[in-house]
């Protein structure tokens, strides 16, 4: 996000940080000593302008290898059954140039006993859009027993030695990529070919980017119009005023949302919103309800966004999963 602040037309969407390190392990009930499986799942790449970003893949940074085994593997060497290995549906980063979609992988526990533990980053605080694009979903890793989802650590992405037992399913959902740029002025067929892709359902294409499609999968030219005037009508663009010192609680940046903004955008207090700018990041904060009809924000969060006071400014709430 420095760099996006220096040019900010070379900004990227963010994406999972560092790798997602997954271990289940356990007696080998195929012979004597114990197994332990061992994969970092990768995650959708952040977009830039022009181009959308990748699905499920490494960063550069992180090396080049696999990031996850295949089936044959798994399934032949430890007590294991992948029952799924896929696009996760709806992960991306919303914008012209959506990010790369994460991934979703659900293991199956055949042996009676079992552990997982978990090492991730960005399961809380999802990855950023750019110049007015979305975040993507975030790393999520839970358990599925008997048909409940089993949240197995309170502090999520940070998992140790969680008990697991036979016919349990750890899956694993990996964050997005943050988009760039405005999701409604993404051009309909490429939001119309994601959809016959299987990577986005009907209501996300029209929520999220007002894309309209008939019964065969055409866009509809008039209701997509249509659709994509009343989101732009129901954005909440809010005025910013400057306190004089700033707000933190612990190493949290706050922002003081007039109660009834608060309402209007689904938070409640301390819930995680950000504040988008034409260029680069957007700035985030978590919310603190409070009076007046402007959004308070510190000097710094003021100098990091370019902006001075009164400017008018696009607020929206930051979610985890897709919508």
């Amino acid at each position: 996000s420095v760099m996006g602040q220096v040019v900010p037309e070379m900004s990227v969407g963010d994406l999972k940080g560092g790798a997602n390190h997954i271990h289940i392990a356990g007696p080998d009930p195929r012979g004597e000593g114990a197994f332990i499986h061992y994969e970092w799942p990768a995650g959708g790449t952040g977009a830039s302008a022009g181009n959308d970003g990748s699905n499920a893949v490494r960063s550069y940074n992180e090396g080049d290898f696999n990031s996850i085994q295949s089936v044959e593997t798994v399934e032949g060497a430890f007590p294991l059954r992948v029952e799924r290995c896929e696009v996760r549906e709806g992960s991306c980063g919303d914008g012209a140039n959506r990010g790369g979609f994460g991934l979703r992988r659900d293991i199956r526990i055949l042996g009676e006993t079992a552990m997982l533990s978990v090492l991730s980053e960005k399961n809380v605080i999802p990855p950023y859009g750019v110049a007015g694009g979305r975040n993507g979903a975030a790393n999520r890793f839970t358990v599925l027993r008997d048909g409940e989802l089993v949240e197995p650590s309170d502090q999520p992405g940070k998992v140790s030695g969680f008990a697991l037992r036979r016919g349990d399913i750890v899956r694993e959902e990996t964050a997005g990529g943050g988009g760039h740029g405005d999701p409604l002025a993404r051009a309909p067929e490429d939001v119309a070919a994601d959809l016959r892709d299987g990577y986005l359902t009907r209501d996300q294409a029209a929520n999220r980017f007002g894309v309209v499609l008939d019964e065969d999968g055409v866009v509809d030219a008039e209701a997509t119009l249509s659709r994509r005037d009343a989101i732009h009508t129901g954005l909440h663009r809010v005025l910013l005023r400057a306190s004089n010192e700033e707000i933190f609680d612990g190493p949290r940046r706050l922002f003081l949302v007039p109660s009834g903004l608060a309402a209007a955008l689904g938070v409640a207090e301390g819930d995680l919103v950000e504040i988008a700018v034409e260029l680069g990041a957007p700035l985030r904060g978590w919310v603190c309800i409070g009076d007046g009809d402007a959004v308070v924000v510190g000097p710094t969060g003021m100098r990091i966004l370019g902006v001075v006071p009164g400017a008018s400014v696009e607020i929206r709430a930051v979610g985890r999963a897709p919508a």
